[in-house]
């Protein structure tokens, strides 16, 4: 069962009772968004580094860069979404065998 404890004393909880992952995904989401828009950066400069030997890979590198960073943003969201949804599973999981063992009682 989850209960509500610090960042510190939850990350050396090593019977793992306590979950840390929903208490830093916003910040996990941060760091997805600044190395994905990082990584695009980098494609729209090297697109425009390649102009020097051809115009038309280094145009293509220019046009696909933006895409390149939204769909990082987008597949990052979906895979930190898919990570609070399984973690709520759990909790509402531990829950129920909670209600179910007290009813039992």
């Amino acid at each position: 069962m989850q209960t509500a404890q610090g960042f510190f004393a939850g990350l050396f909880d090593f019977s793992f009772q306590n979950f840390i992952t929903v208490k830093i995904i916003k910040v996990l989401y941060i760091l997805a968004i600044v190395g994905t828009c990082l990584v695009g950066l980098a494609t729209l400069a090297s697109g425009f580094g390649m102009m020097r030997y051809g115009v038309g890979a280094g145009i293509l590198q220019v046009l696909l860069a933006p895409v390149i960073t939204l769909l990082g943003i987008i597949w990052s969201r979906v895979l930190l979404e898919i990570i609070v949804v399984l973690f709520s599973i759990a909790n509402n999981t531990t829950r129920i065998v909670e209600m179910k063992e007290k009813e039992s009682i």
